[in-house]
């Protein structure tokens, strides 16, 4: 389904203009990923990382795969520009790691894992000495 992006909450997180059937705009959880929270320089880093690829106004093609009922998102896989997997690519700068939680409703969950082991090896992101890729800048 397409939708326009609003704005990016932080890097798992992006608003999203929807379809009527949806009335209005909806926050947007991109499933199988978890970033750092935004209050930690590696989660702010993600947010931008995010940006950049789905700016204010993009249209973005979205796989929903399930609602978020604690917080009342949708869920869901994104994809810009001829199929690329805004999920994976996250990952793969190494400013999200893969949650095995939700790998059964994940969209070709193989390529967040390997985007995952990929920046691990290179040691980007989350995965760079020195970053605080554990505790509490997730939730």
């Amino acid at each position: 389904m397409k939708m326009k992006v609003a704005f990016i909450t932080d890097g798992d997180t992006i608003g999203v203009i929807c379809p009527s059937q949806f009335e209005g705009n909806k926050r947007l959880r991109l499933v199988g990923i978890d970033c750092p929270e935004r209050k930690s320089v590696e989660g702010q880093i993600a947010r931008d990382y995010t940006y950049s690829l789905c700016p204010p106004n993009q249209e973005i093609k979205v796989v929903l795969v399930t609602g978020d009922r604690h917080w009342g998102r949708l869920v869901g896989a994104v994809y810009i520009e001829e199929g690329i997997y805004v999920n994976e690519l996250i990952v793969s700068a190494g400013w999200a790691r893969a949650v095995p939680e939700f790998q059964i409703q994940t969209p070709q969950w193989e390529r967040i894992v390997k985007a995952e082991e990929w920046a691990k090896r290179r040691k980007l992101g989350i995965w760079a000495e020195g970053a605080n890729s554990r505790g509490s800048q997730y939730k």
